[in-house]
């Protein structure tokens, strides 16, 4: 800025995104500088944002690490003043949320908001999800933009098998094709390691065949990668029979 002659001073303003104390220094050769402290306060909070713990990868049931979340300014510095009561959503209906990982009440209900309180930017989290696939997480509050993420929940150890039989087969036919199936302890495919199923029939004349109908088979077996594998059922007496995979 120029001081013109005859003039002792000149006026200039300052603008800044990012909020703070700064030091302003204002110089010229062969004179002293002036420096002075100025604040720039955060601009009306505008939207809610994931600072810390989103994106997690998680196994069925087991809660994720520590999930913060800040309100900010359209220009990201936070905003401290006043509590806002802030709705926590996911896309699963199986996911939960707390403040807590541990006791007896952790995420039994859970919750379904949390307050950002006064004088503080964040607050923090935890989710939890029994329903494996990729859901988002959503942080609202009235007009903000929301605050969005999305976990990806992973099934755990197979716990369990389950069957899906054809419809009724006819007497020295093969019927069609039986799907066993793996899952985790929440009913989710497990499709990690390598599985054999020992298939077995209460009729002592049933055989089991391969998908292809091409030869006999005494167990199947589910493929790492994969969650099921497939067979069929031939037997030459007539009724209604057990058929058992373990």
């Amino acid at each position: 800025v120029a001081i013109a002659s005859g003039s002792s001073s000149g006026t200039f303003k300052y603008k800044d995104n990012t909020a703070g104390t700064f030091t302003i220094t204002n110089s010229a050769a062969g004179l002293t500088s002036a420096t002075t402290s100025f604040t720039v306060n955060p601009a009306t909070v505008s939207k809610l944002v994931f600072t810390a713990g989103g994106a997690q990868t998680l196994n069925a049931g087991t809660a994720s690490s520590a999930i913060t979340m800040q309100r900010q300014d359209s220009y990201n510095n936070p905003i401290n003043s006043g509590a806002i009561s802030v709705s926590l959503s996911s896309g699963s209906s199986a996911g939960k949320f707390d403040t807590t990982t541990s006791g007896a009440g952790a995420f039994s209900p859970g919750i379904t908001a949390i307050t950002i309180p006064d004088g503080s930017s964040t607050t923090t989290f935890y989710y939890k999800d029994t329903a494996s696939g990729s859901q988002t997480l959503t942080a609202s509050y009235g007009s903000l933009t929301p605050a969005t993420t999305s976990f990806t929940v992973n099934a755990g150890s197979a716990t369990q098998l389950a069957i899906t039989a054809p419809a009724a087969a006819t007497a020295g036919t093969a019927s069609g094709d039986f799907t066993v199936q793996r899952k985790d302890a929440y009913g989710n495919a497990a499709t990690s390691g390598t599985t054999t199923i020992t298939l077995s029939s209460s009729s002592a004349t049933g055989v089991f065949r391969n998908s292809a109908d091409s030869s006999t088979i005494t167990s199947v077996a589910i493929a790492s990668g994969s969650s099921s594998g497939t067979f069929k059922y031939k037997d030459n007496t007539a009724g209604t029979f057990t058929i058992t995979n373990s």
